[in-house]
């Protein structure tokens, strides 16, 4: 989406607060972040964001 063009922020935030965006979607997200990551990986980034950036 293109941050410049009003319309297509608008139209992406109407997307996000009506729920028809998939990365609204906690288990899609979860599936995608492992499928991108690996498990380890993505346990490891979970824990970083928890931690506030903290050393794991």
């Amino acid at each position: 989406m293109p941050h410049r063009d009003d319309n297509a922020v608008a139209n992406a935030c109407i997307e996000i607060l009506t729920r028809e965006d998939p990365r609204c979607d906690g288990e899609w997200l979860r599936e995608q972040g492992i499928a991108h990551f690996g498990m380890e990986e993505f346990q490891r980034h979970v824990k970083e964001m928890i931690l506030g950036g903290e050393s794991i």
